[in-house]
C-alpha cells in the first residue's frame, strides 16, 4: 500500500505502523509530532561566545564578515584628492589589499565548511579539543542520515520481548527531538549512506528512511519521509522463506535461489562425498513506495566437485550438535553489505557485487575455486569512481581496476586502492595504493607519481594538498601530489595496537587522530579514547585529550558520539 491520497489516507498508514508491535502503555508517537517518550532528557550547553553561528569553532580561524565590510567601506571612503601625499597612497592601496583579500578568505572559509559538511572524516572546527554541547538520552541510536538538516537516529526501545525500532530526528544545534516516528520490530532500516572514508561509508543525505518489518511471507516495507510523516506501509508481495529483503536508498533488494534446495553430504574429515552445485540466485530491486520492479539479474550457481574441502565455508556447513559439520546446504545464510550505490552479496559457493542501479554484476567469485586466493572488493574512490579487486592466484599477484562512475577503466594498479579515513572534501589529486609502502598514483591514468616505503600503511586523512599516513608505529606527511615528506613523528603510535587505531578527522588544518589506549573492556563498554590534532603545515600537536567514551562519528560536519542510552555532540 502506497502513500498519498489526502491526510486521511496518511493518518490510516500511521496508525498502521504505529499499531503493529506497539508495547502495551507506551504512547504512539506519529509523522510530525513533537511529543516525546516521558524518559527522554536533553541536555543542551550553550556554544562558547566565539563558536557561535553558522559552524562551531570556525569563525575564530577566519576573518569576520562584519570586519571585512568595514575595511572595504574605510577604503571606499577615502577621500579623493588631487594632490595625494606618497605615503597616503600607499596606505591606502595596503588597506584595499587586506580588505580584498580578508574578504577572498572569508569565501575560502566558506567553501571549506561547505565541503567539510560532506566529506568522510570532516569536522568544522577543531581548534580546540570538542566539549559536550548536548546529550539526548535515547536506547541505543543508530545514525541512519541527514534528513531536513537534521539527525535522523534509529532507536531500538526494550520490549518485553523484543526491541521496537523508533526513528528520531535530532537538531544539530540543541538535541531537540523535533519528530519521532515508531516503525515496530524493524530489522533493517537503511537510507542512502554518506562518502566512504577508510573502511565504511559514512552517514549521508537522504530524502526517506526504508524500514524493514516482519519475516518471510509477513515482511513489510515503511518508507518514512519528512517531518517522519510515512509515505509508504506495504506488504512486500511474493515474499517466503528463504527470501531475503534488504533495505537500499528509496528501494528493497530481494534475494531468492532459484529452485529446490541443494545439499550434499559430507566426509568425516569435511570433503564433500559428491559434487556439489549451488542453485542460481535472483536478485530484484523494486522501488520501496509503489513495488515497482526497477531491475532483475540471475547470478549463476557454483560447482564443487566431490572431494572439495567446505568444512570452513561457513555459509554452506549445517553444524551437528558436536559441533562437526554434517551437511553442506545453499539454504544456510546470506551476509550482504548494501551501500549508495552498489550492493554485495555472498551465499554459499557465490559472492558477487551488483550496480545497484542497472542491476549489472560488478564482481563475481566463486568460493568454490582452488585458484582464487583472496576474495577482491568493489570500493568507492575518494574523489569518485570504483576500485574493483581482481583475483589473483597468489598474494604477490594482488591488482586492483580503476574506473570512473560510468564504468569506464582508467587502469589498473597493484595492490588494493586504500581510502583516507577523513578529507577536507576537495578534489582528489591522488590515489593511494599499498604497494610496497604506500604509492601515489595519478586518478587520471593511474601511473605512479610517487612511493613512501613503510610498513601497514594506513592512510588517515587528505586536506590541503596534505596526506598524512600512519607507519605502524609512525606517522608521516607527504605532498600529496609529489610525495616529498613533509614532516614525521616516529613511535606517535607506539603505544596504540594497530587494531586499535580508530579513526581521523579533519578540519581542513589538522588532522585529528583518535586512539584506543590500552585493553578494551571485556563487557564491551567504552574504552579509554585518545584524540590528538597534529598541525597538517608542521606535525606539532595543538592539542590532546584522553576519556573514556566510545568512538565519535562525523555526520554533517559535527561530531557525535553515540552509546548505548544517549546521543552526545561535541564542538
Amino acid at each position: 500500500m502506497a502513500g498519498g491520497g489526502g491526510d486521511r489516507g496518511l493518518s490510516l498508514l500511521q496508525g498502521a505502523a504505529c499499531s503493529r508491535g506497539r508495547p502495551a502503555g507506551l504512547p504512539c508517537v506519529r509523522g510530525a509530532s513533537q511529543r516525546r517518550f516521558a524518559d527522554r532528557q536533553v541536555r543542551p550547553r550553550p556554544p562558547p561566545e566565539d563558536e557561535r553561528g553558522d559552524a562551531p569553532g570556525l569563525a575564530p580561524e577566519t576573518p569576520e564578515p562584519a570586519r571585512t565590510t568595514r575595511a572595504v567601506r574605510a577604503v571606499r571612503a577615502w577621500p579623493r584628492r588631487r594632490k595625494v601625499v606618497a605615503v597616503g597612497a600607499v596606505v591606502g592601496l595596503v588597506l584595499a589589499g587586506s580588505g580584498i583579500a580578508a574578504a577572498v578568505d572569508v569565501v575560502r572559509g566558506h567553501e571549506l565548511r561547505d565541503r567539510l559538511v560532506t566529506a568522510p572524516g570532516g569536522v568544522v572546527g577543531l581548534a580546540a579539543a570538542p566539549a559536550e554541547r548536548w546529550r539526548t538520552a535515547l536506547d541505543h541510536p543508530r545514525a541512519l542520515a541527514i534528513m531536513d538538516g537534521l539527525l535522523v537516529v534509529a532507536e531500538t526501545v526494550p520490549n518485553q520481548a523484543f526491541g521496537q525500532v523508533v526513528l528520531d530526528a535530532l537538531d544539530p544545534d540543541d538535541g531537540a527531538v523535533r519528530w519521532s516516528t515508531r516503525i515496530g520490530d524493524a530489522h533493517d532500516c537503511g537510507a542512502a549512506p554518506g562518502p566512504v572514508g577508510g573502511w565504511a561509508p559514512g552517514v549521508g543525505t537522504a530524502d526517506t528512511v526504508v524500514c524493514l518489518t516482519g519475516p518471510g511471507a509477513d515482511g513489510v516495507v515503511v518508507v518514512v519521509g519528512a517531518g517522519g510523516a510515512i509515505v509508504a506501509d506495504r506488504q512486500l508481495a511474493g515474499s517466503a522463506p528463504g527470501e531475503y529483503d534488504l533495505a537500499a536508498p528509496g528501494a528493497v533488494v530481494r534475494v531468492s535461489r532459484v529452485g529446490p534446495p541443494a545439499v550434499a553430504p559430507l566426509a568425516a574429515d569435511g570433503a564433500l562425498t559428491e559434487d556439489f552445485t549451488t542453485r542460481d540466485m535472483l536478485v530484484r530491486l523494486e522501488d520501496a513506495v509503489t513495488g515497482a520492479e526497477r531491475w532483475s539479474t540471475t547470478v549463476p550457481g557454483a560447482t564443487a566437485p566431490a572431494g572439495t574441502r567446505v568444512d570452513r565455508m561457513t555459509p554452506c556447513v549445517t553444524w551437528s550438535g558436536s559441533g562437526t559439520p554434517e551437511v553442506t546446504s545453499d539454504e544456510n545464510g546470506l551476509s550482504s553489505d548494501v551501500g549508495a550505490q552498489h550492493a554485495t552479496l555472498e551465499a554459499c559457493g557465490v559472492s558477487v557485487t551488483l550496480d545497484l542501479a542497472t542491476g549489472a554484476v560488478m564482481r563475481s567469485v566463486d568460493h568454490f575455486d582452488p585458484d582464487q586466493a583472496w576474495d577482491p572488493d568493489v570500493r568507492p574512490l575518494d574523489g569518485g569512481g570504483w576500485a574493483t579487486g581482481v583475483p589473483a592466484a597468489a598474494v604477490a599477484g594482488w591488482t586492483t581496476r580503476v574506473q570512473r562512475d560510468d564504468g569506464t577503466v582508467v587502469g589498473v594498479v597493484d595492490g588494493a586502492v586504500r581510502a583516507p579515513l577523513a578529507t577536507d572534501g576537495s578534489p582528489a589529486d591522488v590515489l593511494l595504493t599499498d604497494t610496497h609502502g604506500l604509492t601515489g598514483v595519478d586518478p587520471a591514468d593511474t601511473s605512479e607519481l610517487w612511493n613512501q616505503p613503510g610498513a601497514h600503511p594506513q592512510p588517515l586523512v587528505r586536506a590541503d594538498g596534505v596526506v598524512v599516513v600512519a607507519f605502524e608505529t609512525s606517522v608521516v606527511a607527504v605532498d600529496a601530489r609529489t610525495g616529498r615528506e613533509l614532516w614525521r613523528k616516529d613511535a606517535f603510535l607506539a603505544d596504540v595496537r594497530g587494531e586499535l587505531l580508530a579513526t581521523a578527522f579533519t578540519d581542513g588544518r589538522r588532522a585529528v587522530i583518535a586512539e584506543q589506549v590500552g585493553d578494551l573492556p571485556a563487557d564491551g563498554a567504552p574504552g579509554t579514547l585518545r584524540l590528538r590534532a597534529l598541525d597538517l603545515a608542521t606535525g606539532d600537536v595543538t592539542w590532546s585529550e584522553e576519556k573514556t567514551a566510545p568512538v565519535p562519528q562525523a555526520v554533517g560536519g559535527r561530531l557525535y558520539e553515540l552509546s548505548d542510552d544517549a546521543v552526545t555532540a561535541l564542538g
